[in-house]
């Protein structure tokens, strides 16, 4: 396990998520900048599932759960559920760390959870065409 923030007494800011986050914080920017532009977005700071994973922002579209991304030392997991219809589609534009973050999900319904851990810029593009395929953009 990657060191979150796991202190659930102490509600951390968006800021020190980002900090915390280290050199992956220009990476979660760019996330975050892509969900407003292109979806309905609400957000909110939270500590869902559980003790193990920590402070967490979560982002809907509309009433639609789009992903969760848990702060971690220097990085960042995106937690978000998917089908595999979805990922049919964009199966090969995705990166092998991505196809293995698939083939190890979760199970669940038609397809299942992912926890695709973010230590690079690199990345960005995994989580955005996930991301897209899972809820198609407005734009």
């Amino acid at each position: 396990m990657n060191e979150r923030m796991l202190d659930k007494n102490n509600k951390p800011s968006f800021d020190e998520m980002l900090e915390y986050s280290g050199r992956s914080k220009e990476a979660w920017l760019q996330i975050e900048v892509f969900l407003k532009n292109n979806y309905n977005l609400s957000d909110k700071i939270r500590f869902p599932y559980g003790k193990d994973y920590g402070w967490g922002k979560s982002y809907r579209h509309n009433k639609k759960h789009i992903c969760d991304i848990h702060a971690e030392k220097d990085s960042f997991t995106v937690f978000f559920q998917i089908r595999s219809e979805a990922i049919n589609q964009i199966e090969g534009q995705l990166s092998e760390y991505a196809l293995l973050t698939w083939k190890n999900r979760y199970p669940c319904g038609s397809g299942g959870w992912i926890r695709y851990r973010v230590t690079n810029k690199e990345q960005v593009n995994d989580i955005i065409l996930f991301l897209s395929a899972k809820i198609r953009p407005l734009k």
